[in-house]
């Protein structure tokens, strides 16, 4: 996936550009974090990447905290039945992603990064919702 799709899309990277993975240990395999520090040099925020990444935290990780449950009822709404269907709709919800919801889901991490920083840091004693 690194490789085939995520490379691929990048826009050129000067150091402005970040990889935050979310430390789970089956993201962490050697060659995966090689790859995304080829991409990504000294700006992998992961368990074993440049950064380390606190365990548990998903409150600042913004496709955690709504994105991929939401791709994810899209993508599985016409039940696909095969493989090679769900490939097929992975890009295309994606792209059907509007700015409104990138831009709202973008307005909520930075609601929770404010809030963690009033607490002091740690986890979010309640979740954040905003219309």
């Amino acid at each position: 996936m690194i490789n085939k799709f995520l490379s691929p899309n990048l826009p050129p990277n000067n150091g402005t550009l970040w990889f935050q993975q979310d430390g789970a240990t089956a993201h962490t395999a050697v060659i995966s974090i090689a790859a995304l520090r080829h991409l990504f040099p000294q700006w992998v925020i992961s368990h074993f990447g440049d950064v380390p990444w606190p365990p548990r935290l998903p409150d600042l990780t913004a496709p955690d905290f709504f994105l991929w449950g939401y791709l994810k009822s899209k993508v599985y709404s016409n039940r696909p039945t095969d493989l090679h269907t769900l490939k097929e709709n992975i890009p295309e919800e994606i792209a059907k992603l509007s700015e409104e919801t990138l831009q709202a889901v973008m307005c909520s991490f930075l609601t929770r990064v404010h809030l963690l920083i009033e607490e002091g840091g740690g986890h979010l004693k309640d979740t954040v919702h905003k219309k």
